[in-house]
């Protein structure tokens, strides 16, 4: 769900949007970008039917996290999805289960919704520990093997 453009070589807000990555679920159009362009584009994206949500969070709300962005910061900035558990950050970065589940259990209770990508049982069964059945109305599950 990368986006390969420079936000710079986009001469208007049409461009942007139509080289967001988008993938569809249930009809609706969803885009997930990158923590700066975020910013820069949500506003002029809310009369259209492109849902925004962030590729990445932090589990901690305030402190020191450089490059990090808490999802309190995305949820200020109108971000309604948060993508969780893609398996690059798994295995590159190295977001083990526990993390996941800190992003999951710190989204959720910040009222955002979860893309949350699972390669397992066993891992969707730790990823889901301490999310009670009511929320789970808010997680939208994706199955994605590493490559």
């Amino acid at each position: 769900l990368g986006s390969s453009f420079v936000l710079e070589d986009a001469p208007n807000m049409a461009e942007i949007a139509a080289n967001v990555d988008a993938f569809y679920i249930g009809g609706t159009k969803m885009g997930a970008m990158f923590g700066e362009a975020l910013v820069i584009i949500n506003n002029n994206l809310k009369n259209t039917n492109i849902h925004i949500g962030a590729q990445n969070v932090y589990f901690e709300d305030n402190g020191a996290y450089t490059g990090e962005i808490s999802s309190k910061m995305l949820k200020s900035i109108g971000v309604e999805y948060i993508l969780i558990g893609h398996p690059e950050r798994r295995h590159i970065f190295k977001e083990n289960d526990l993390i996941i589940n800190k992003k999951l259990i710190k989204c959720l209770n910040n009222n955002l919704k979860i893309i949350l990508c699972v390669e397992n049982i066993f891992q969707l069964k730790k990823d889901l520990k301490n999310v009670n059945y009511d929320q789970l109305k808010n997680i939208i599950f994706i199955y994605e093997t590493r490559k």
